[in-house]
């Protein structure tokens, strides 16, 4: 699988209908900076190790990952009803 930059857009190629757009990165959008934001916010909750973790103020993964799902819906332009039917597929895939 290549990447290929098509304007201001990357896409990710391998099968026809596997194509994904994904924007090039840009600081002055706020889902860009949120979705960057929480990137960064689950690595270092992957990375910590659970005995380490402040237990009263901090943010599971699973939290974290459910933004990153509701900013990414916006930048794709996808309605809950969209996310949602993605959400399902996946989770059938990984049962």
């Amino acid at each position: 699988m290549g990447l290929r930059v098509y304007g201001r857009s990357r896409w990710l190629r391998g099968r026809k209908q596997d194509r994904l757009c994904i924007p090039k990165y840009d600081p002055k959008d706020k889902v860009h900076k949120r979705l960057a934001e929480l990137s960064m916010q689950a690595h270092e909750l992957a990375r910590t190790p659970a005995s380490d973790k402040p237990q009263a103020s901090s943010r599971t993964l699973e939290e974290v990952e459910a933004e990153v799902d509701l900013e990414s819906a916006k930048l794709w332009s996808l309605s809950a009803s969209d996310l949602a039917e993605i959400q399902r597929s996946l989770k059938e895939l990984t049962e």
